[in-house]
């Protein structure tokens, strides 16, 4: 639960967050596209690591919802409402 609970924290929300501050932050204007870029990126590598975790389970850890899934939920959801076009996903 703990290695999920870093991952979520230091790697995905870490990831996206350019994407997001430059998305939602910033007026169109000012976003710098090569900065999102980068950071959706670095996002579907971490979306990939998920989305093979989660292949064949119900649940980060276990047998039971748990608090890791509430905070990978989390961020999953912002970044599938990053304007960036993530990749479609089970």
């Amino acid at each position: 639960m703990h290695q999920w609970l870093d991952w979520q924290a230091t790697a995905f929300t870490l990831a996206m967050r350019d994407a997001f501050l430059q998305s939602f932050r910033f007026k169109p204007a000012d976003r710098d596209q090569a900065l999102i870029a980068a950071s959706a990126a670095r996002s579907e590598r971490c979306a990939e690591i998920l989305d093979r975790h989660l292949n064949g389970r119900d649940f980060m850890v276990g047998e039971r919802f748990g608090i890791a899934d509430i905070a990978v939920a989390c961020a999953a959801y912002r970044w599938l409402n990053i304007p960036v076009d993530p990749k479609p996903r089970p």
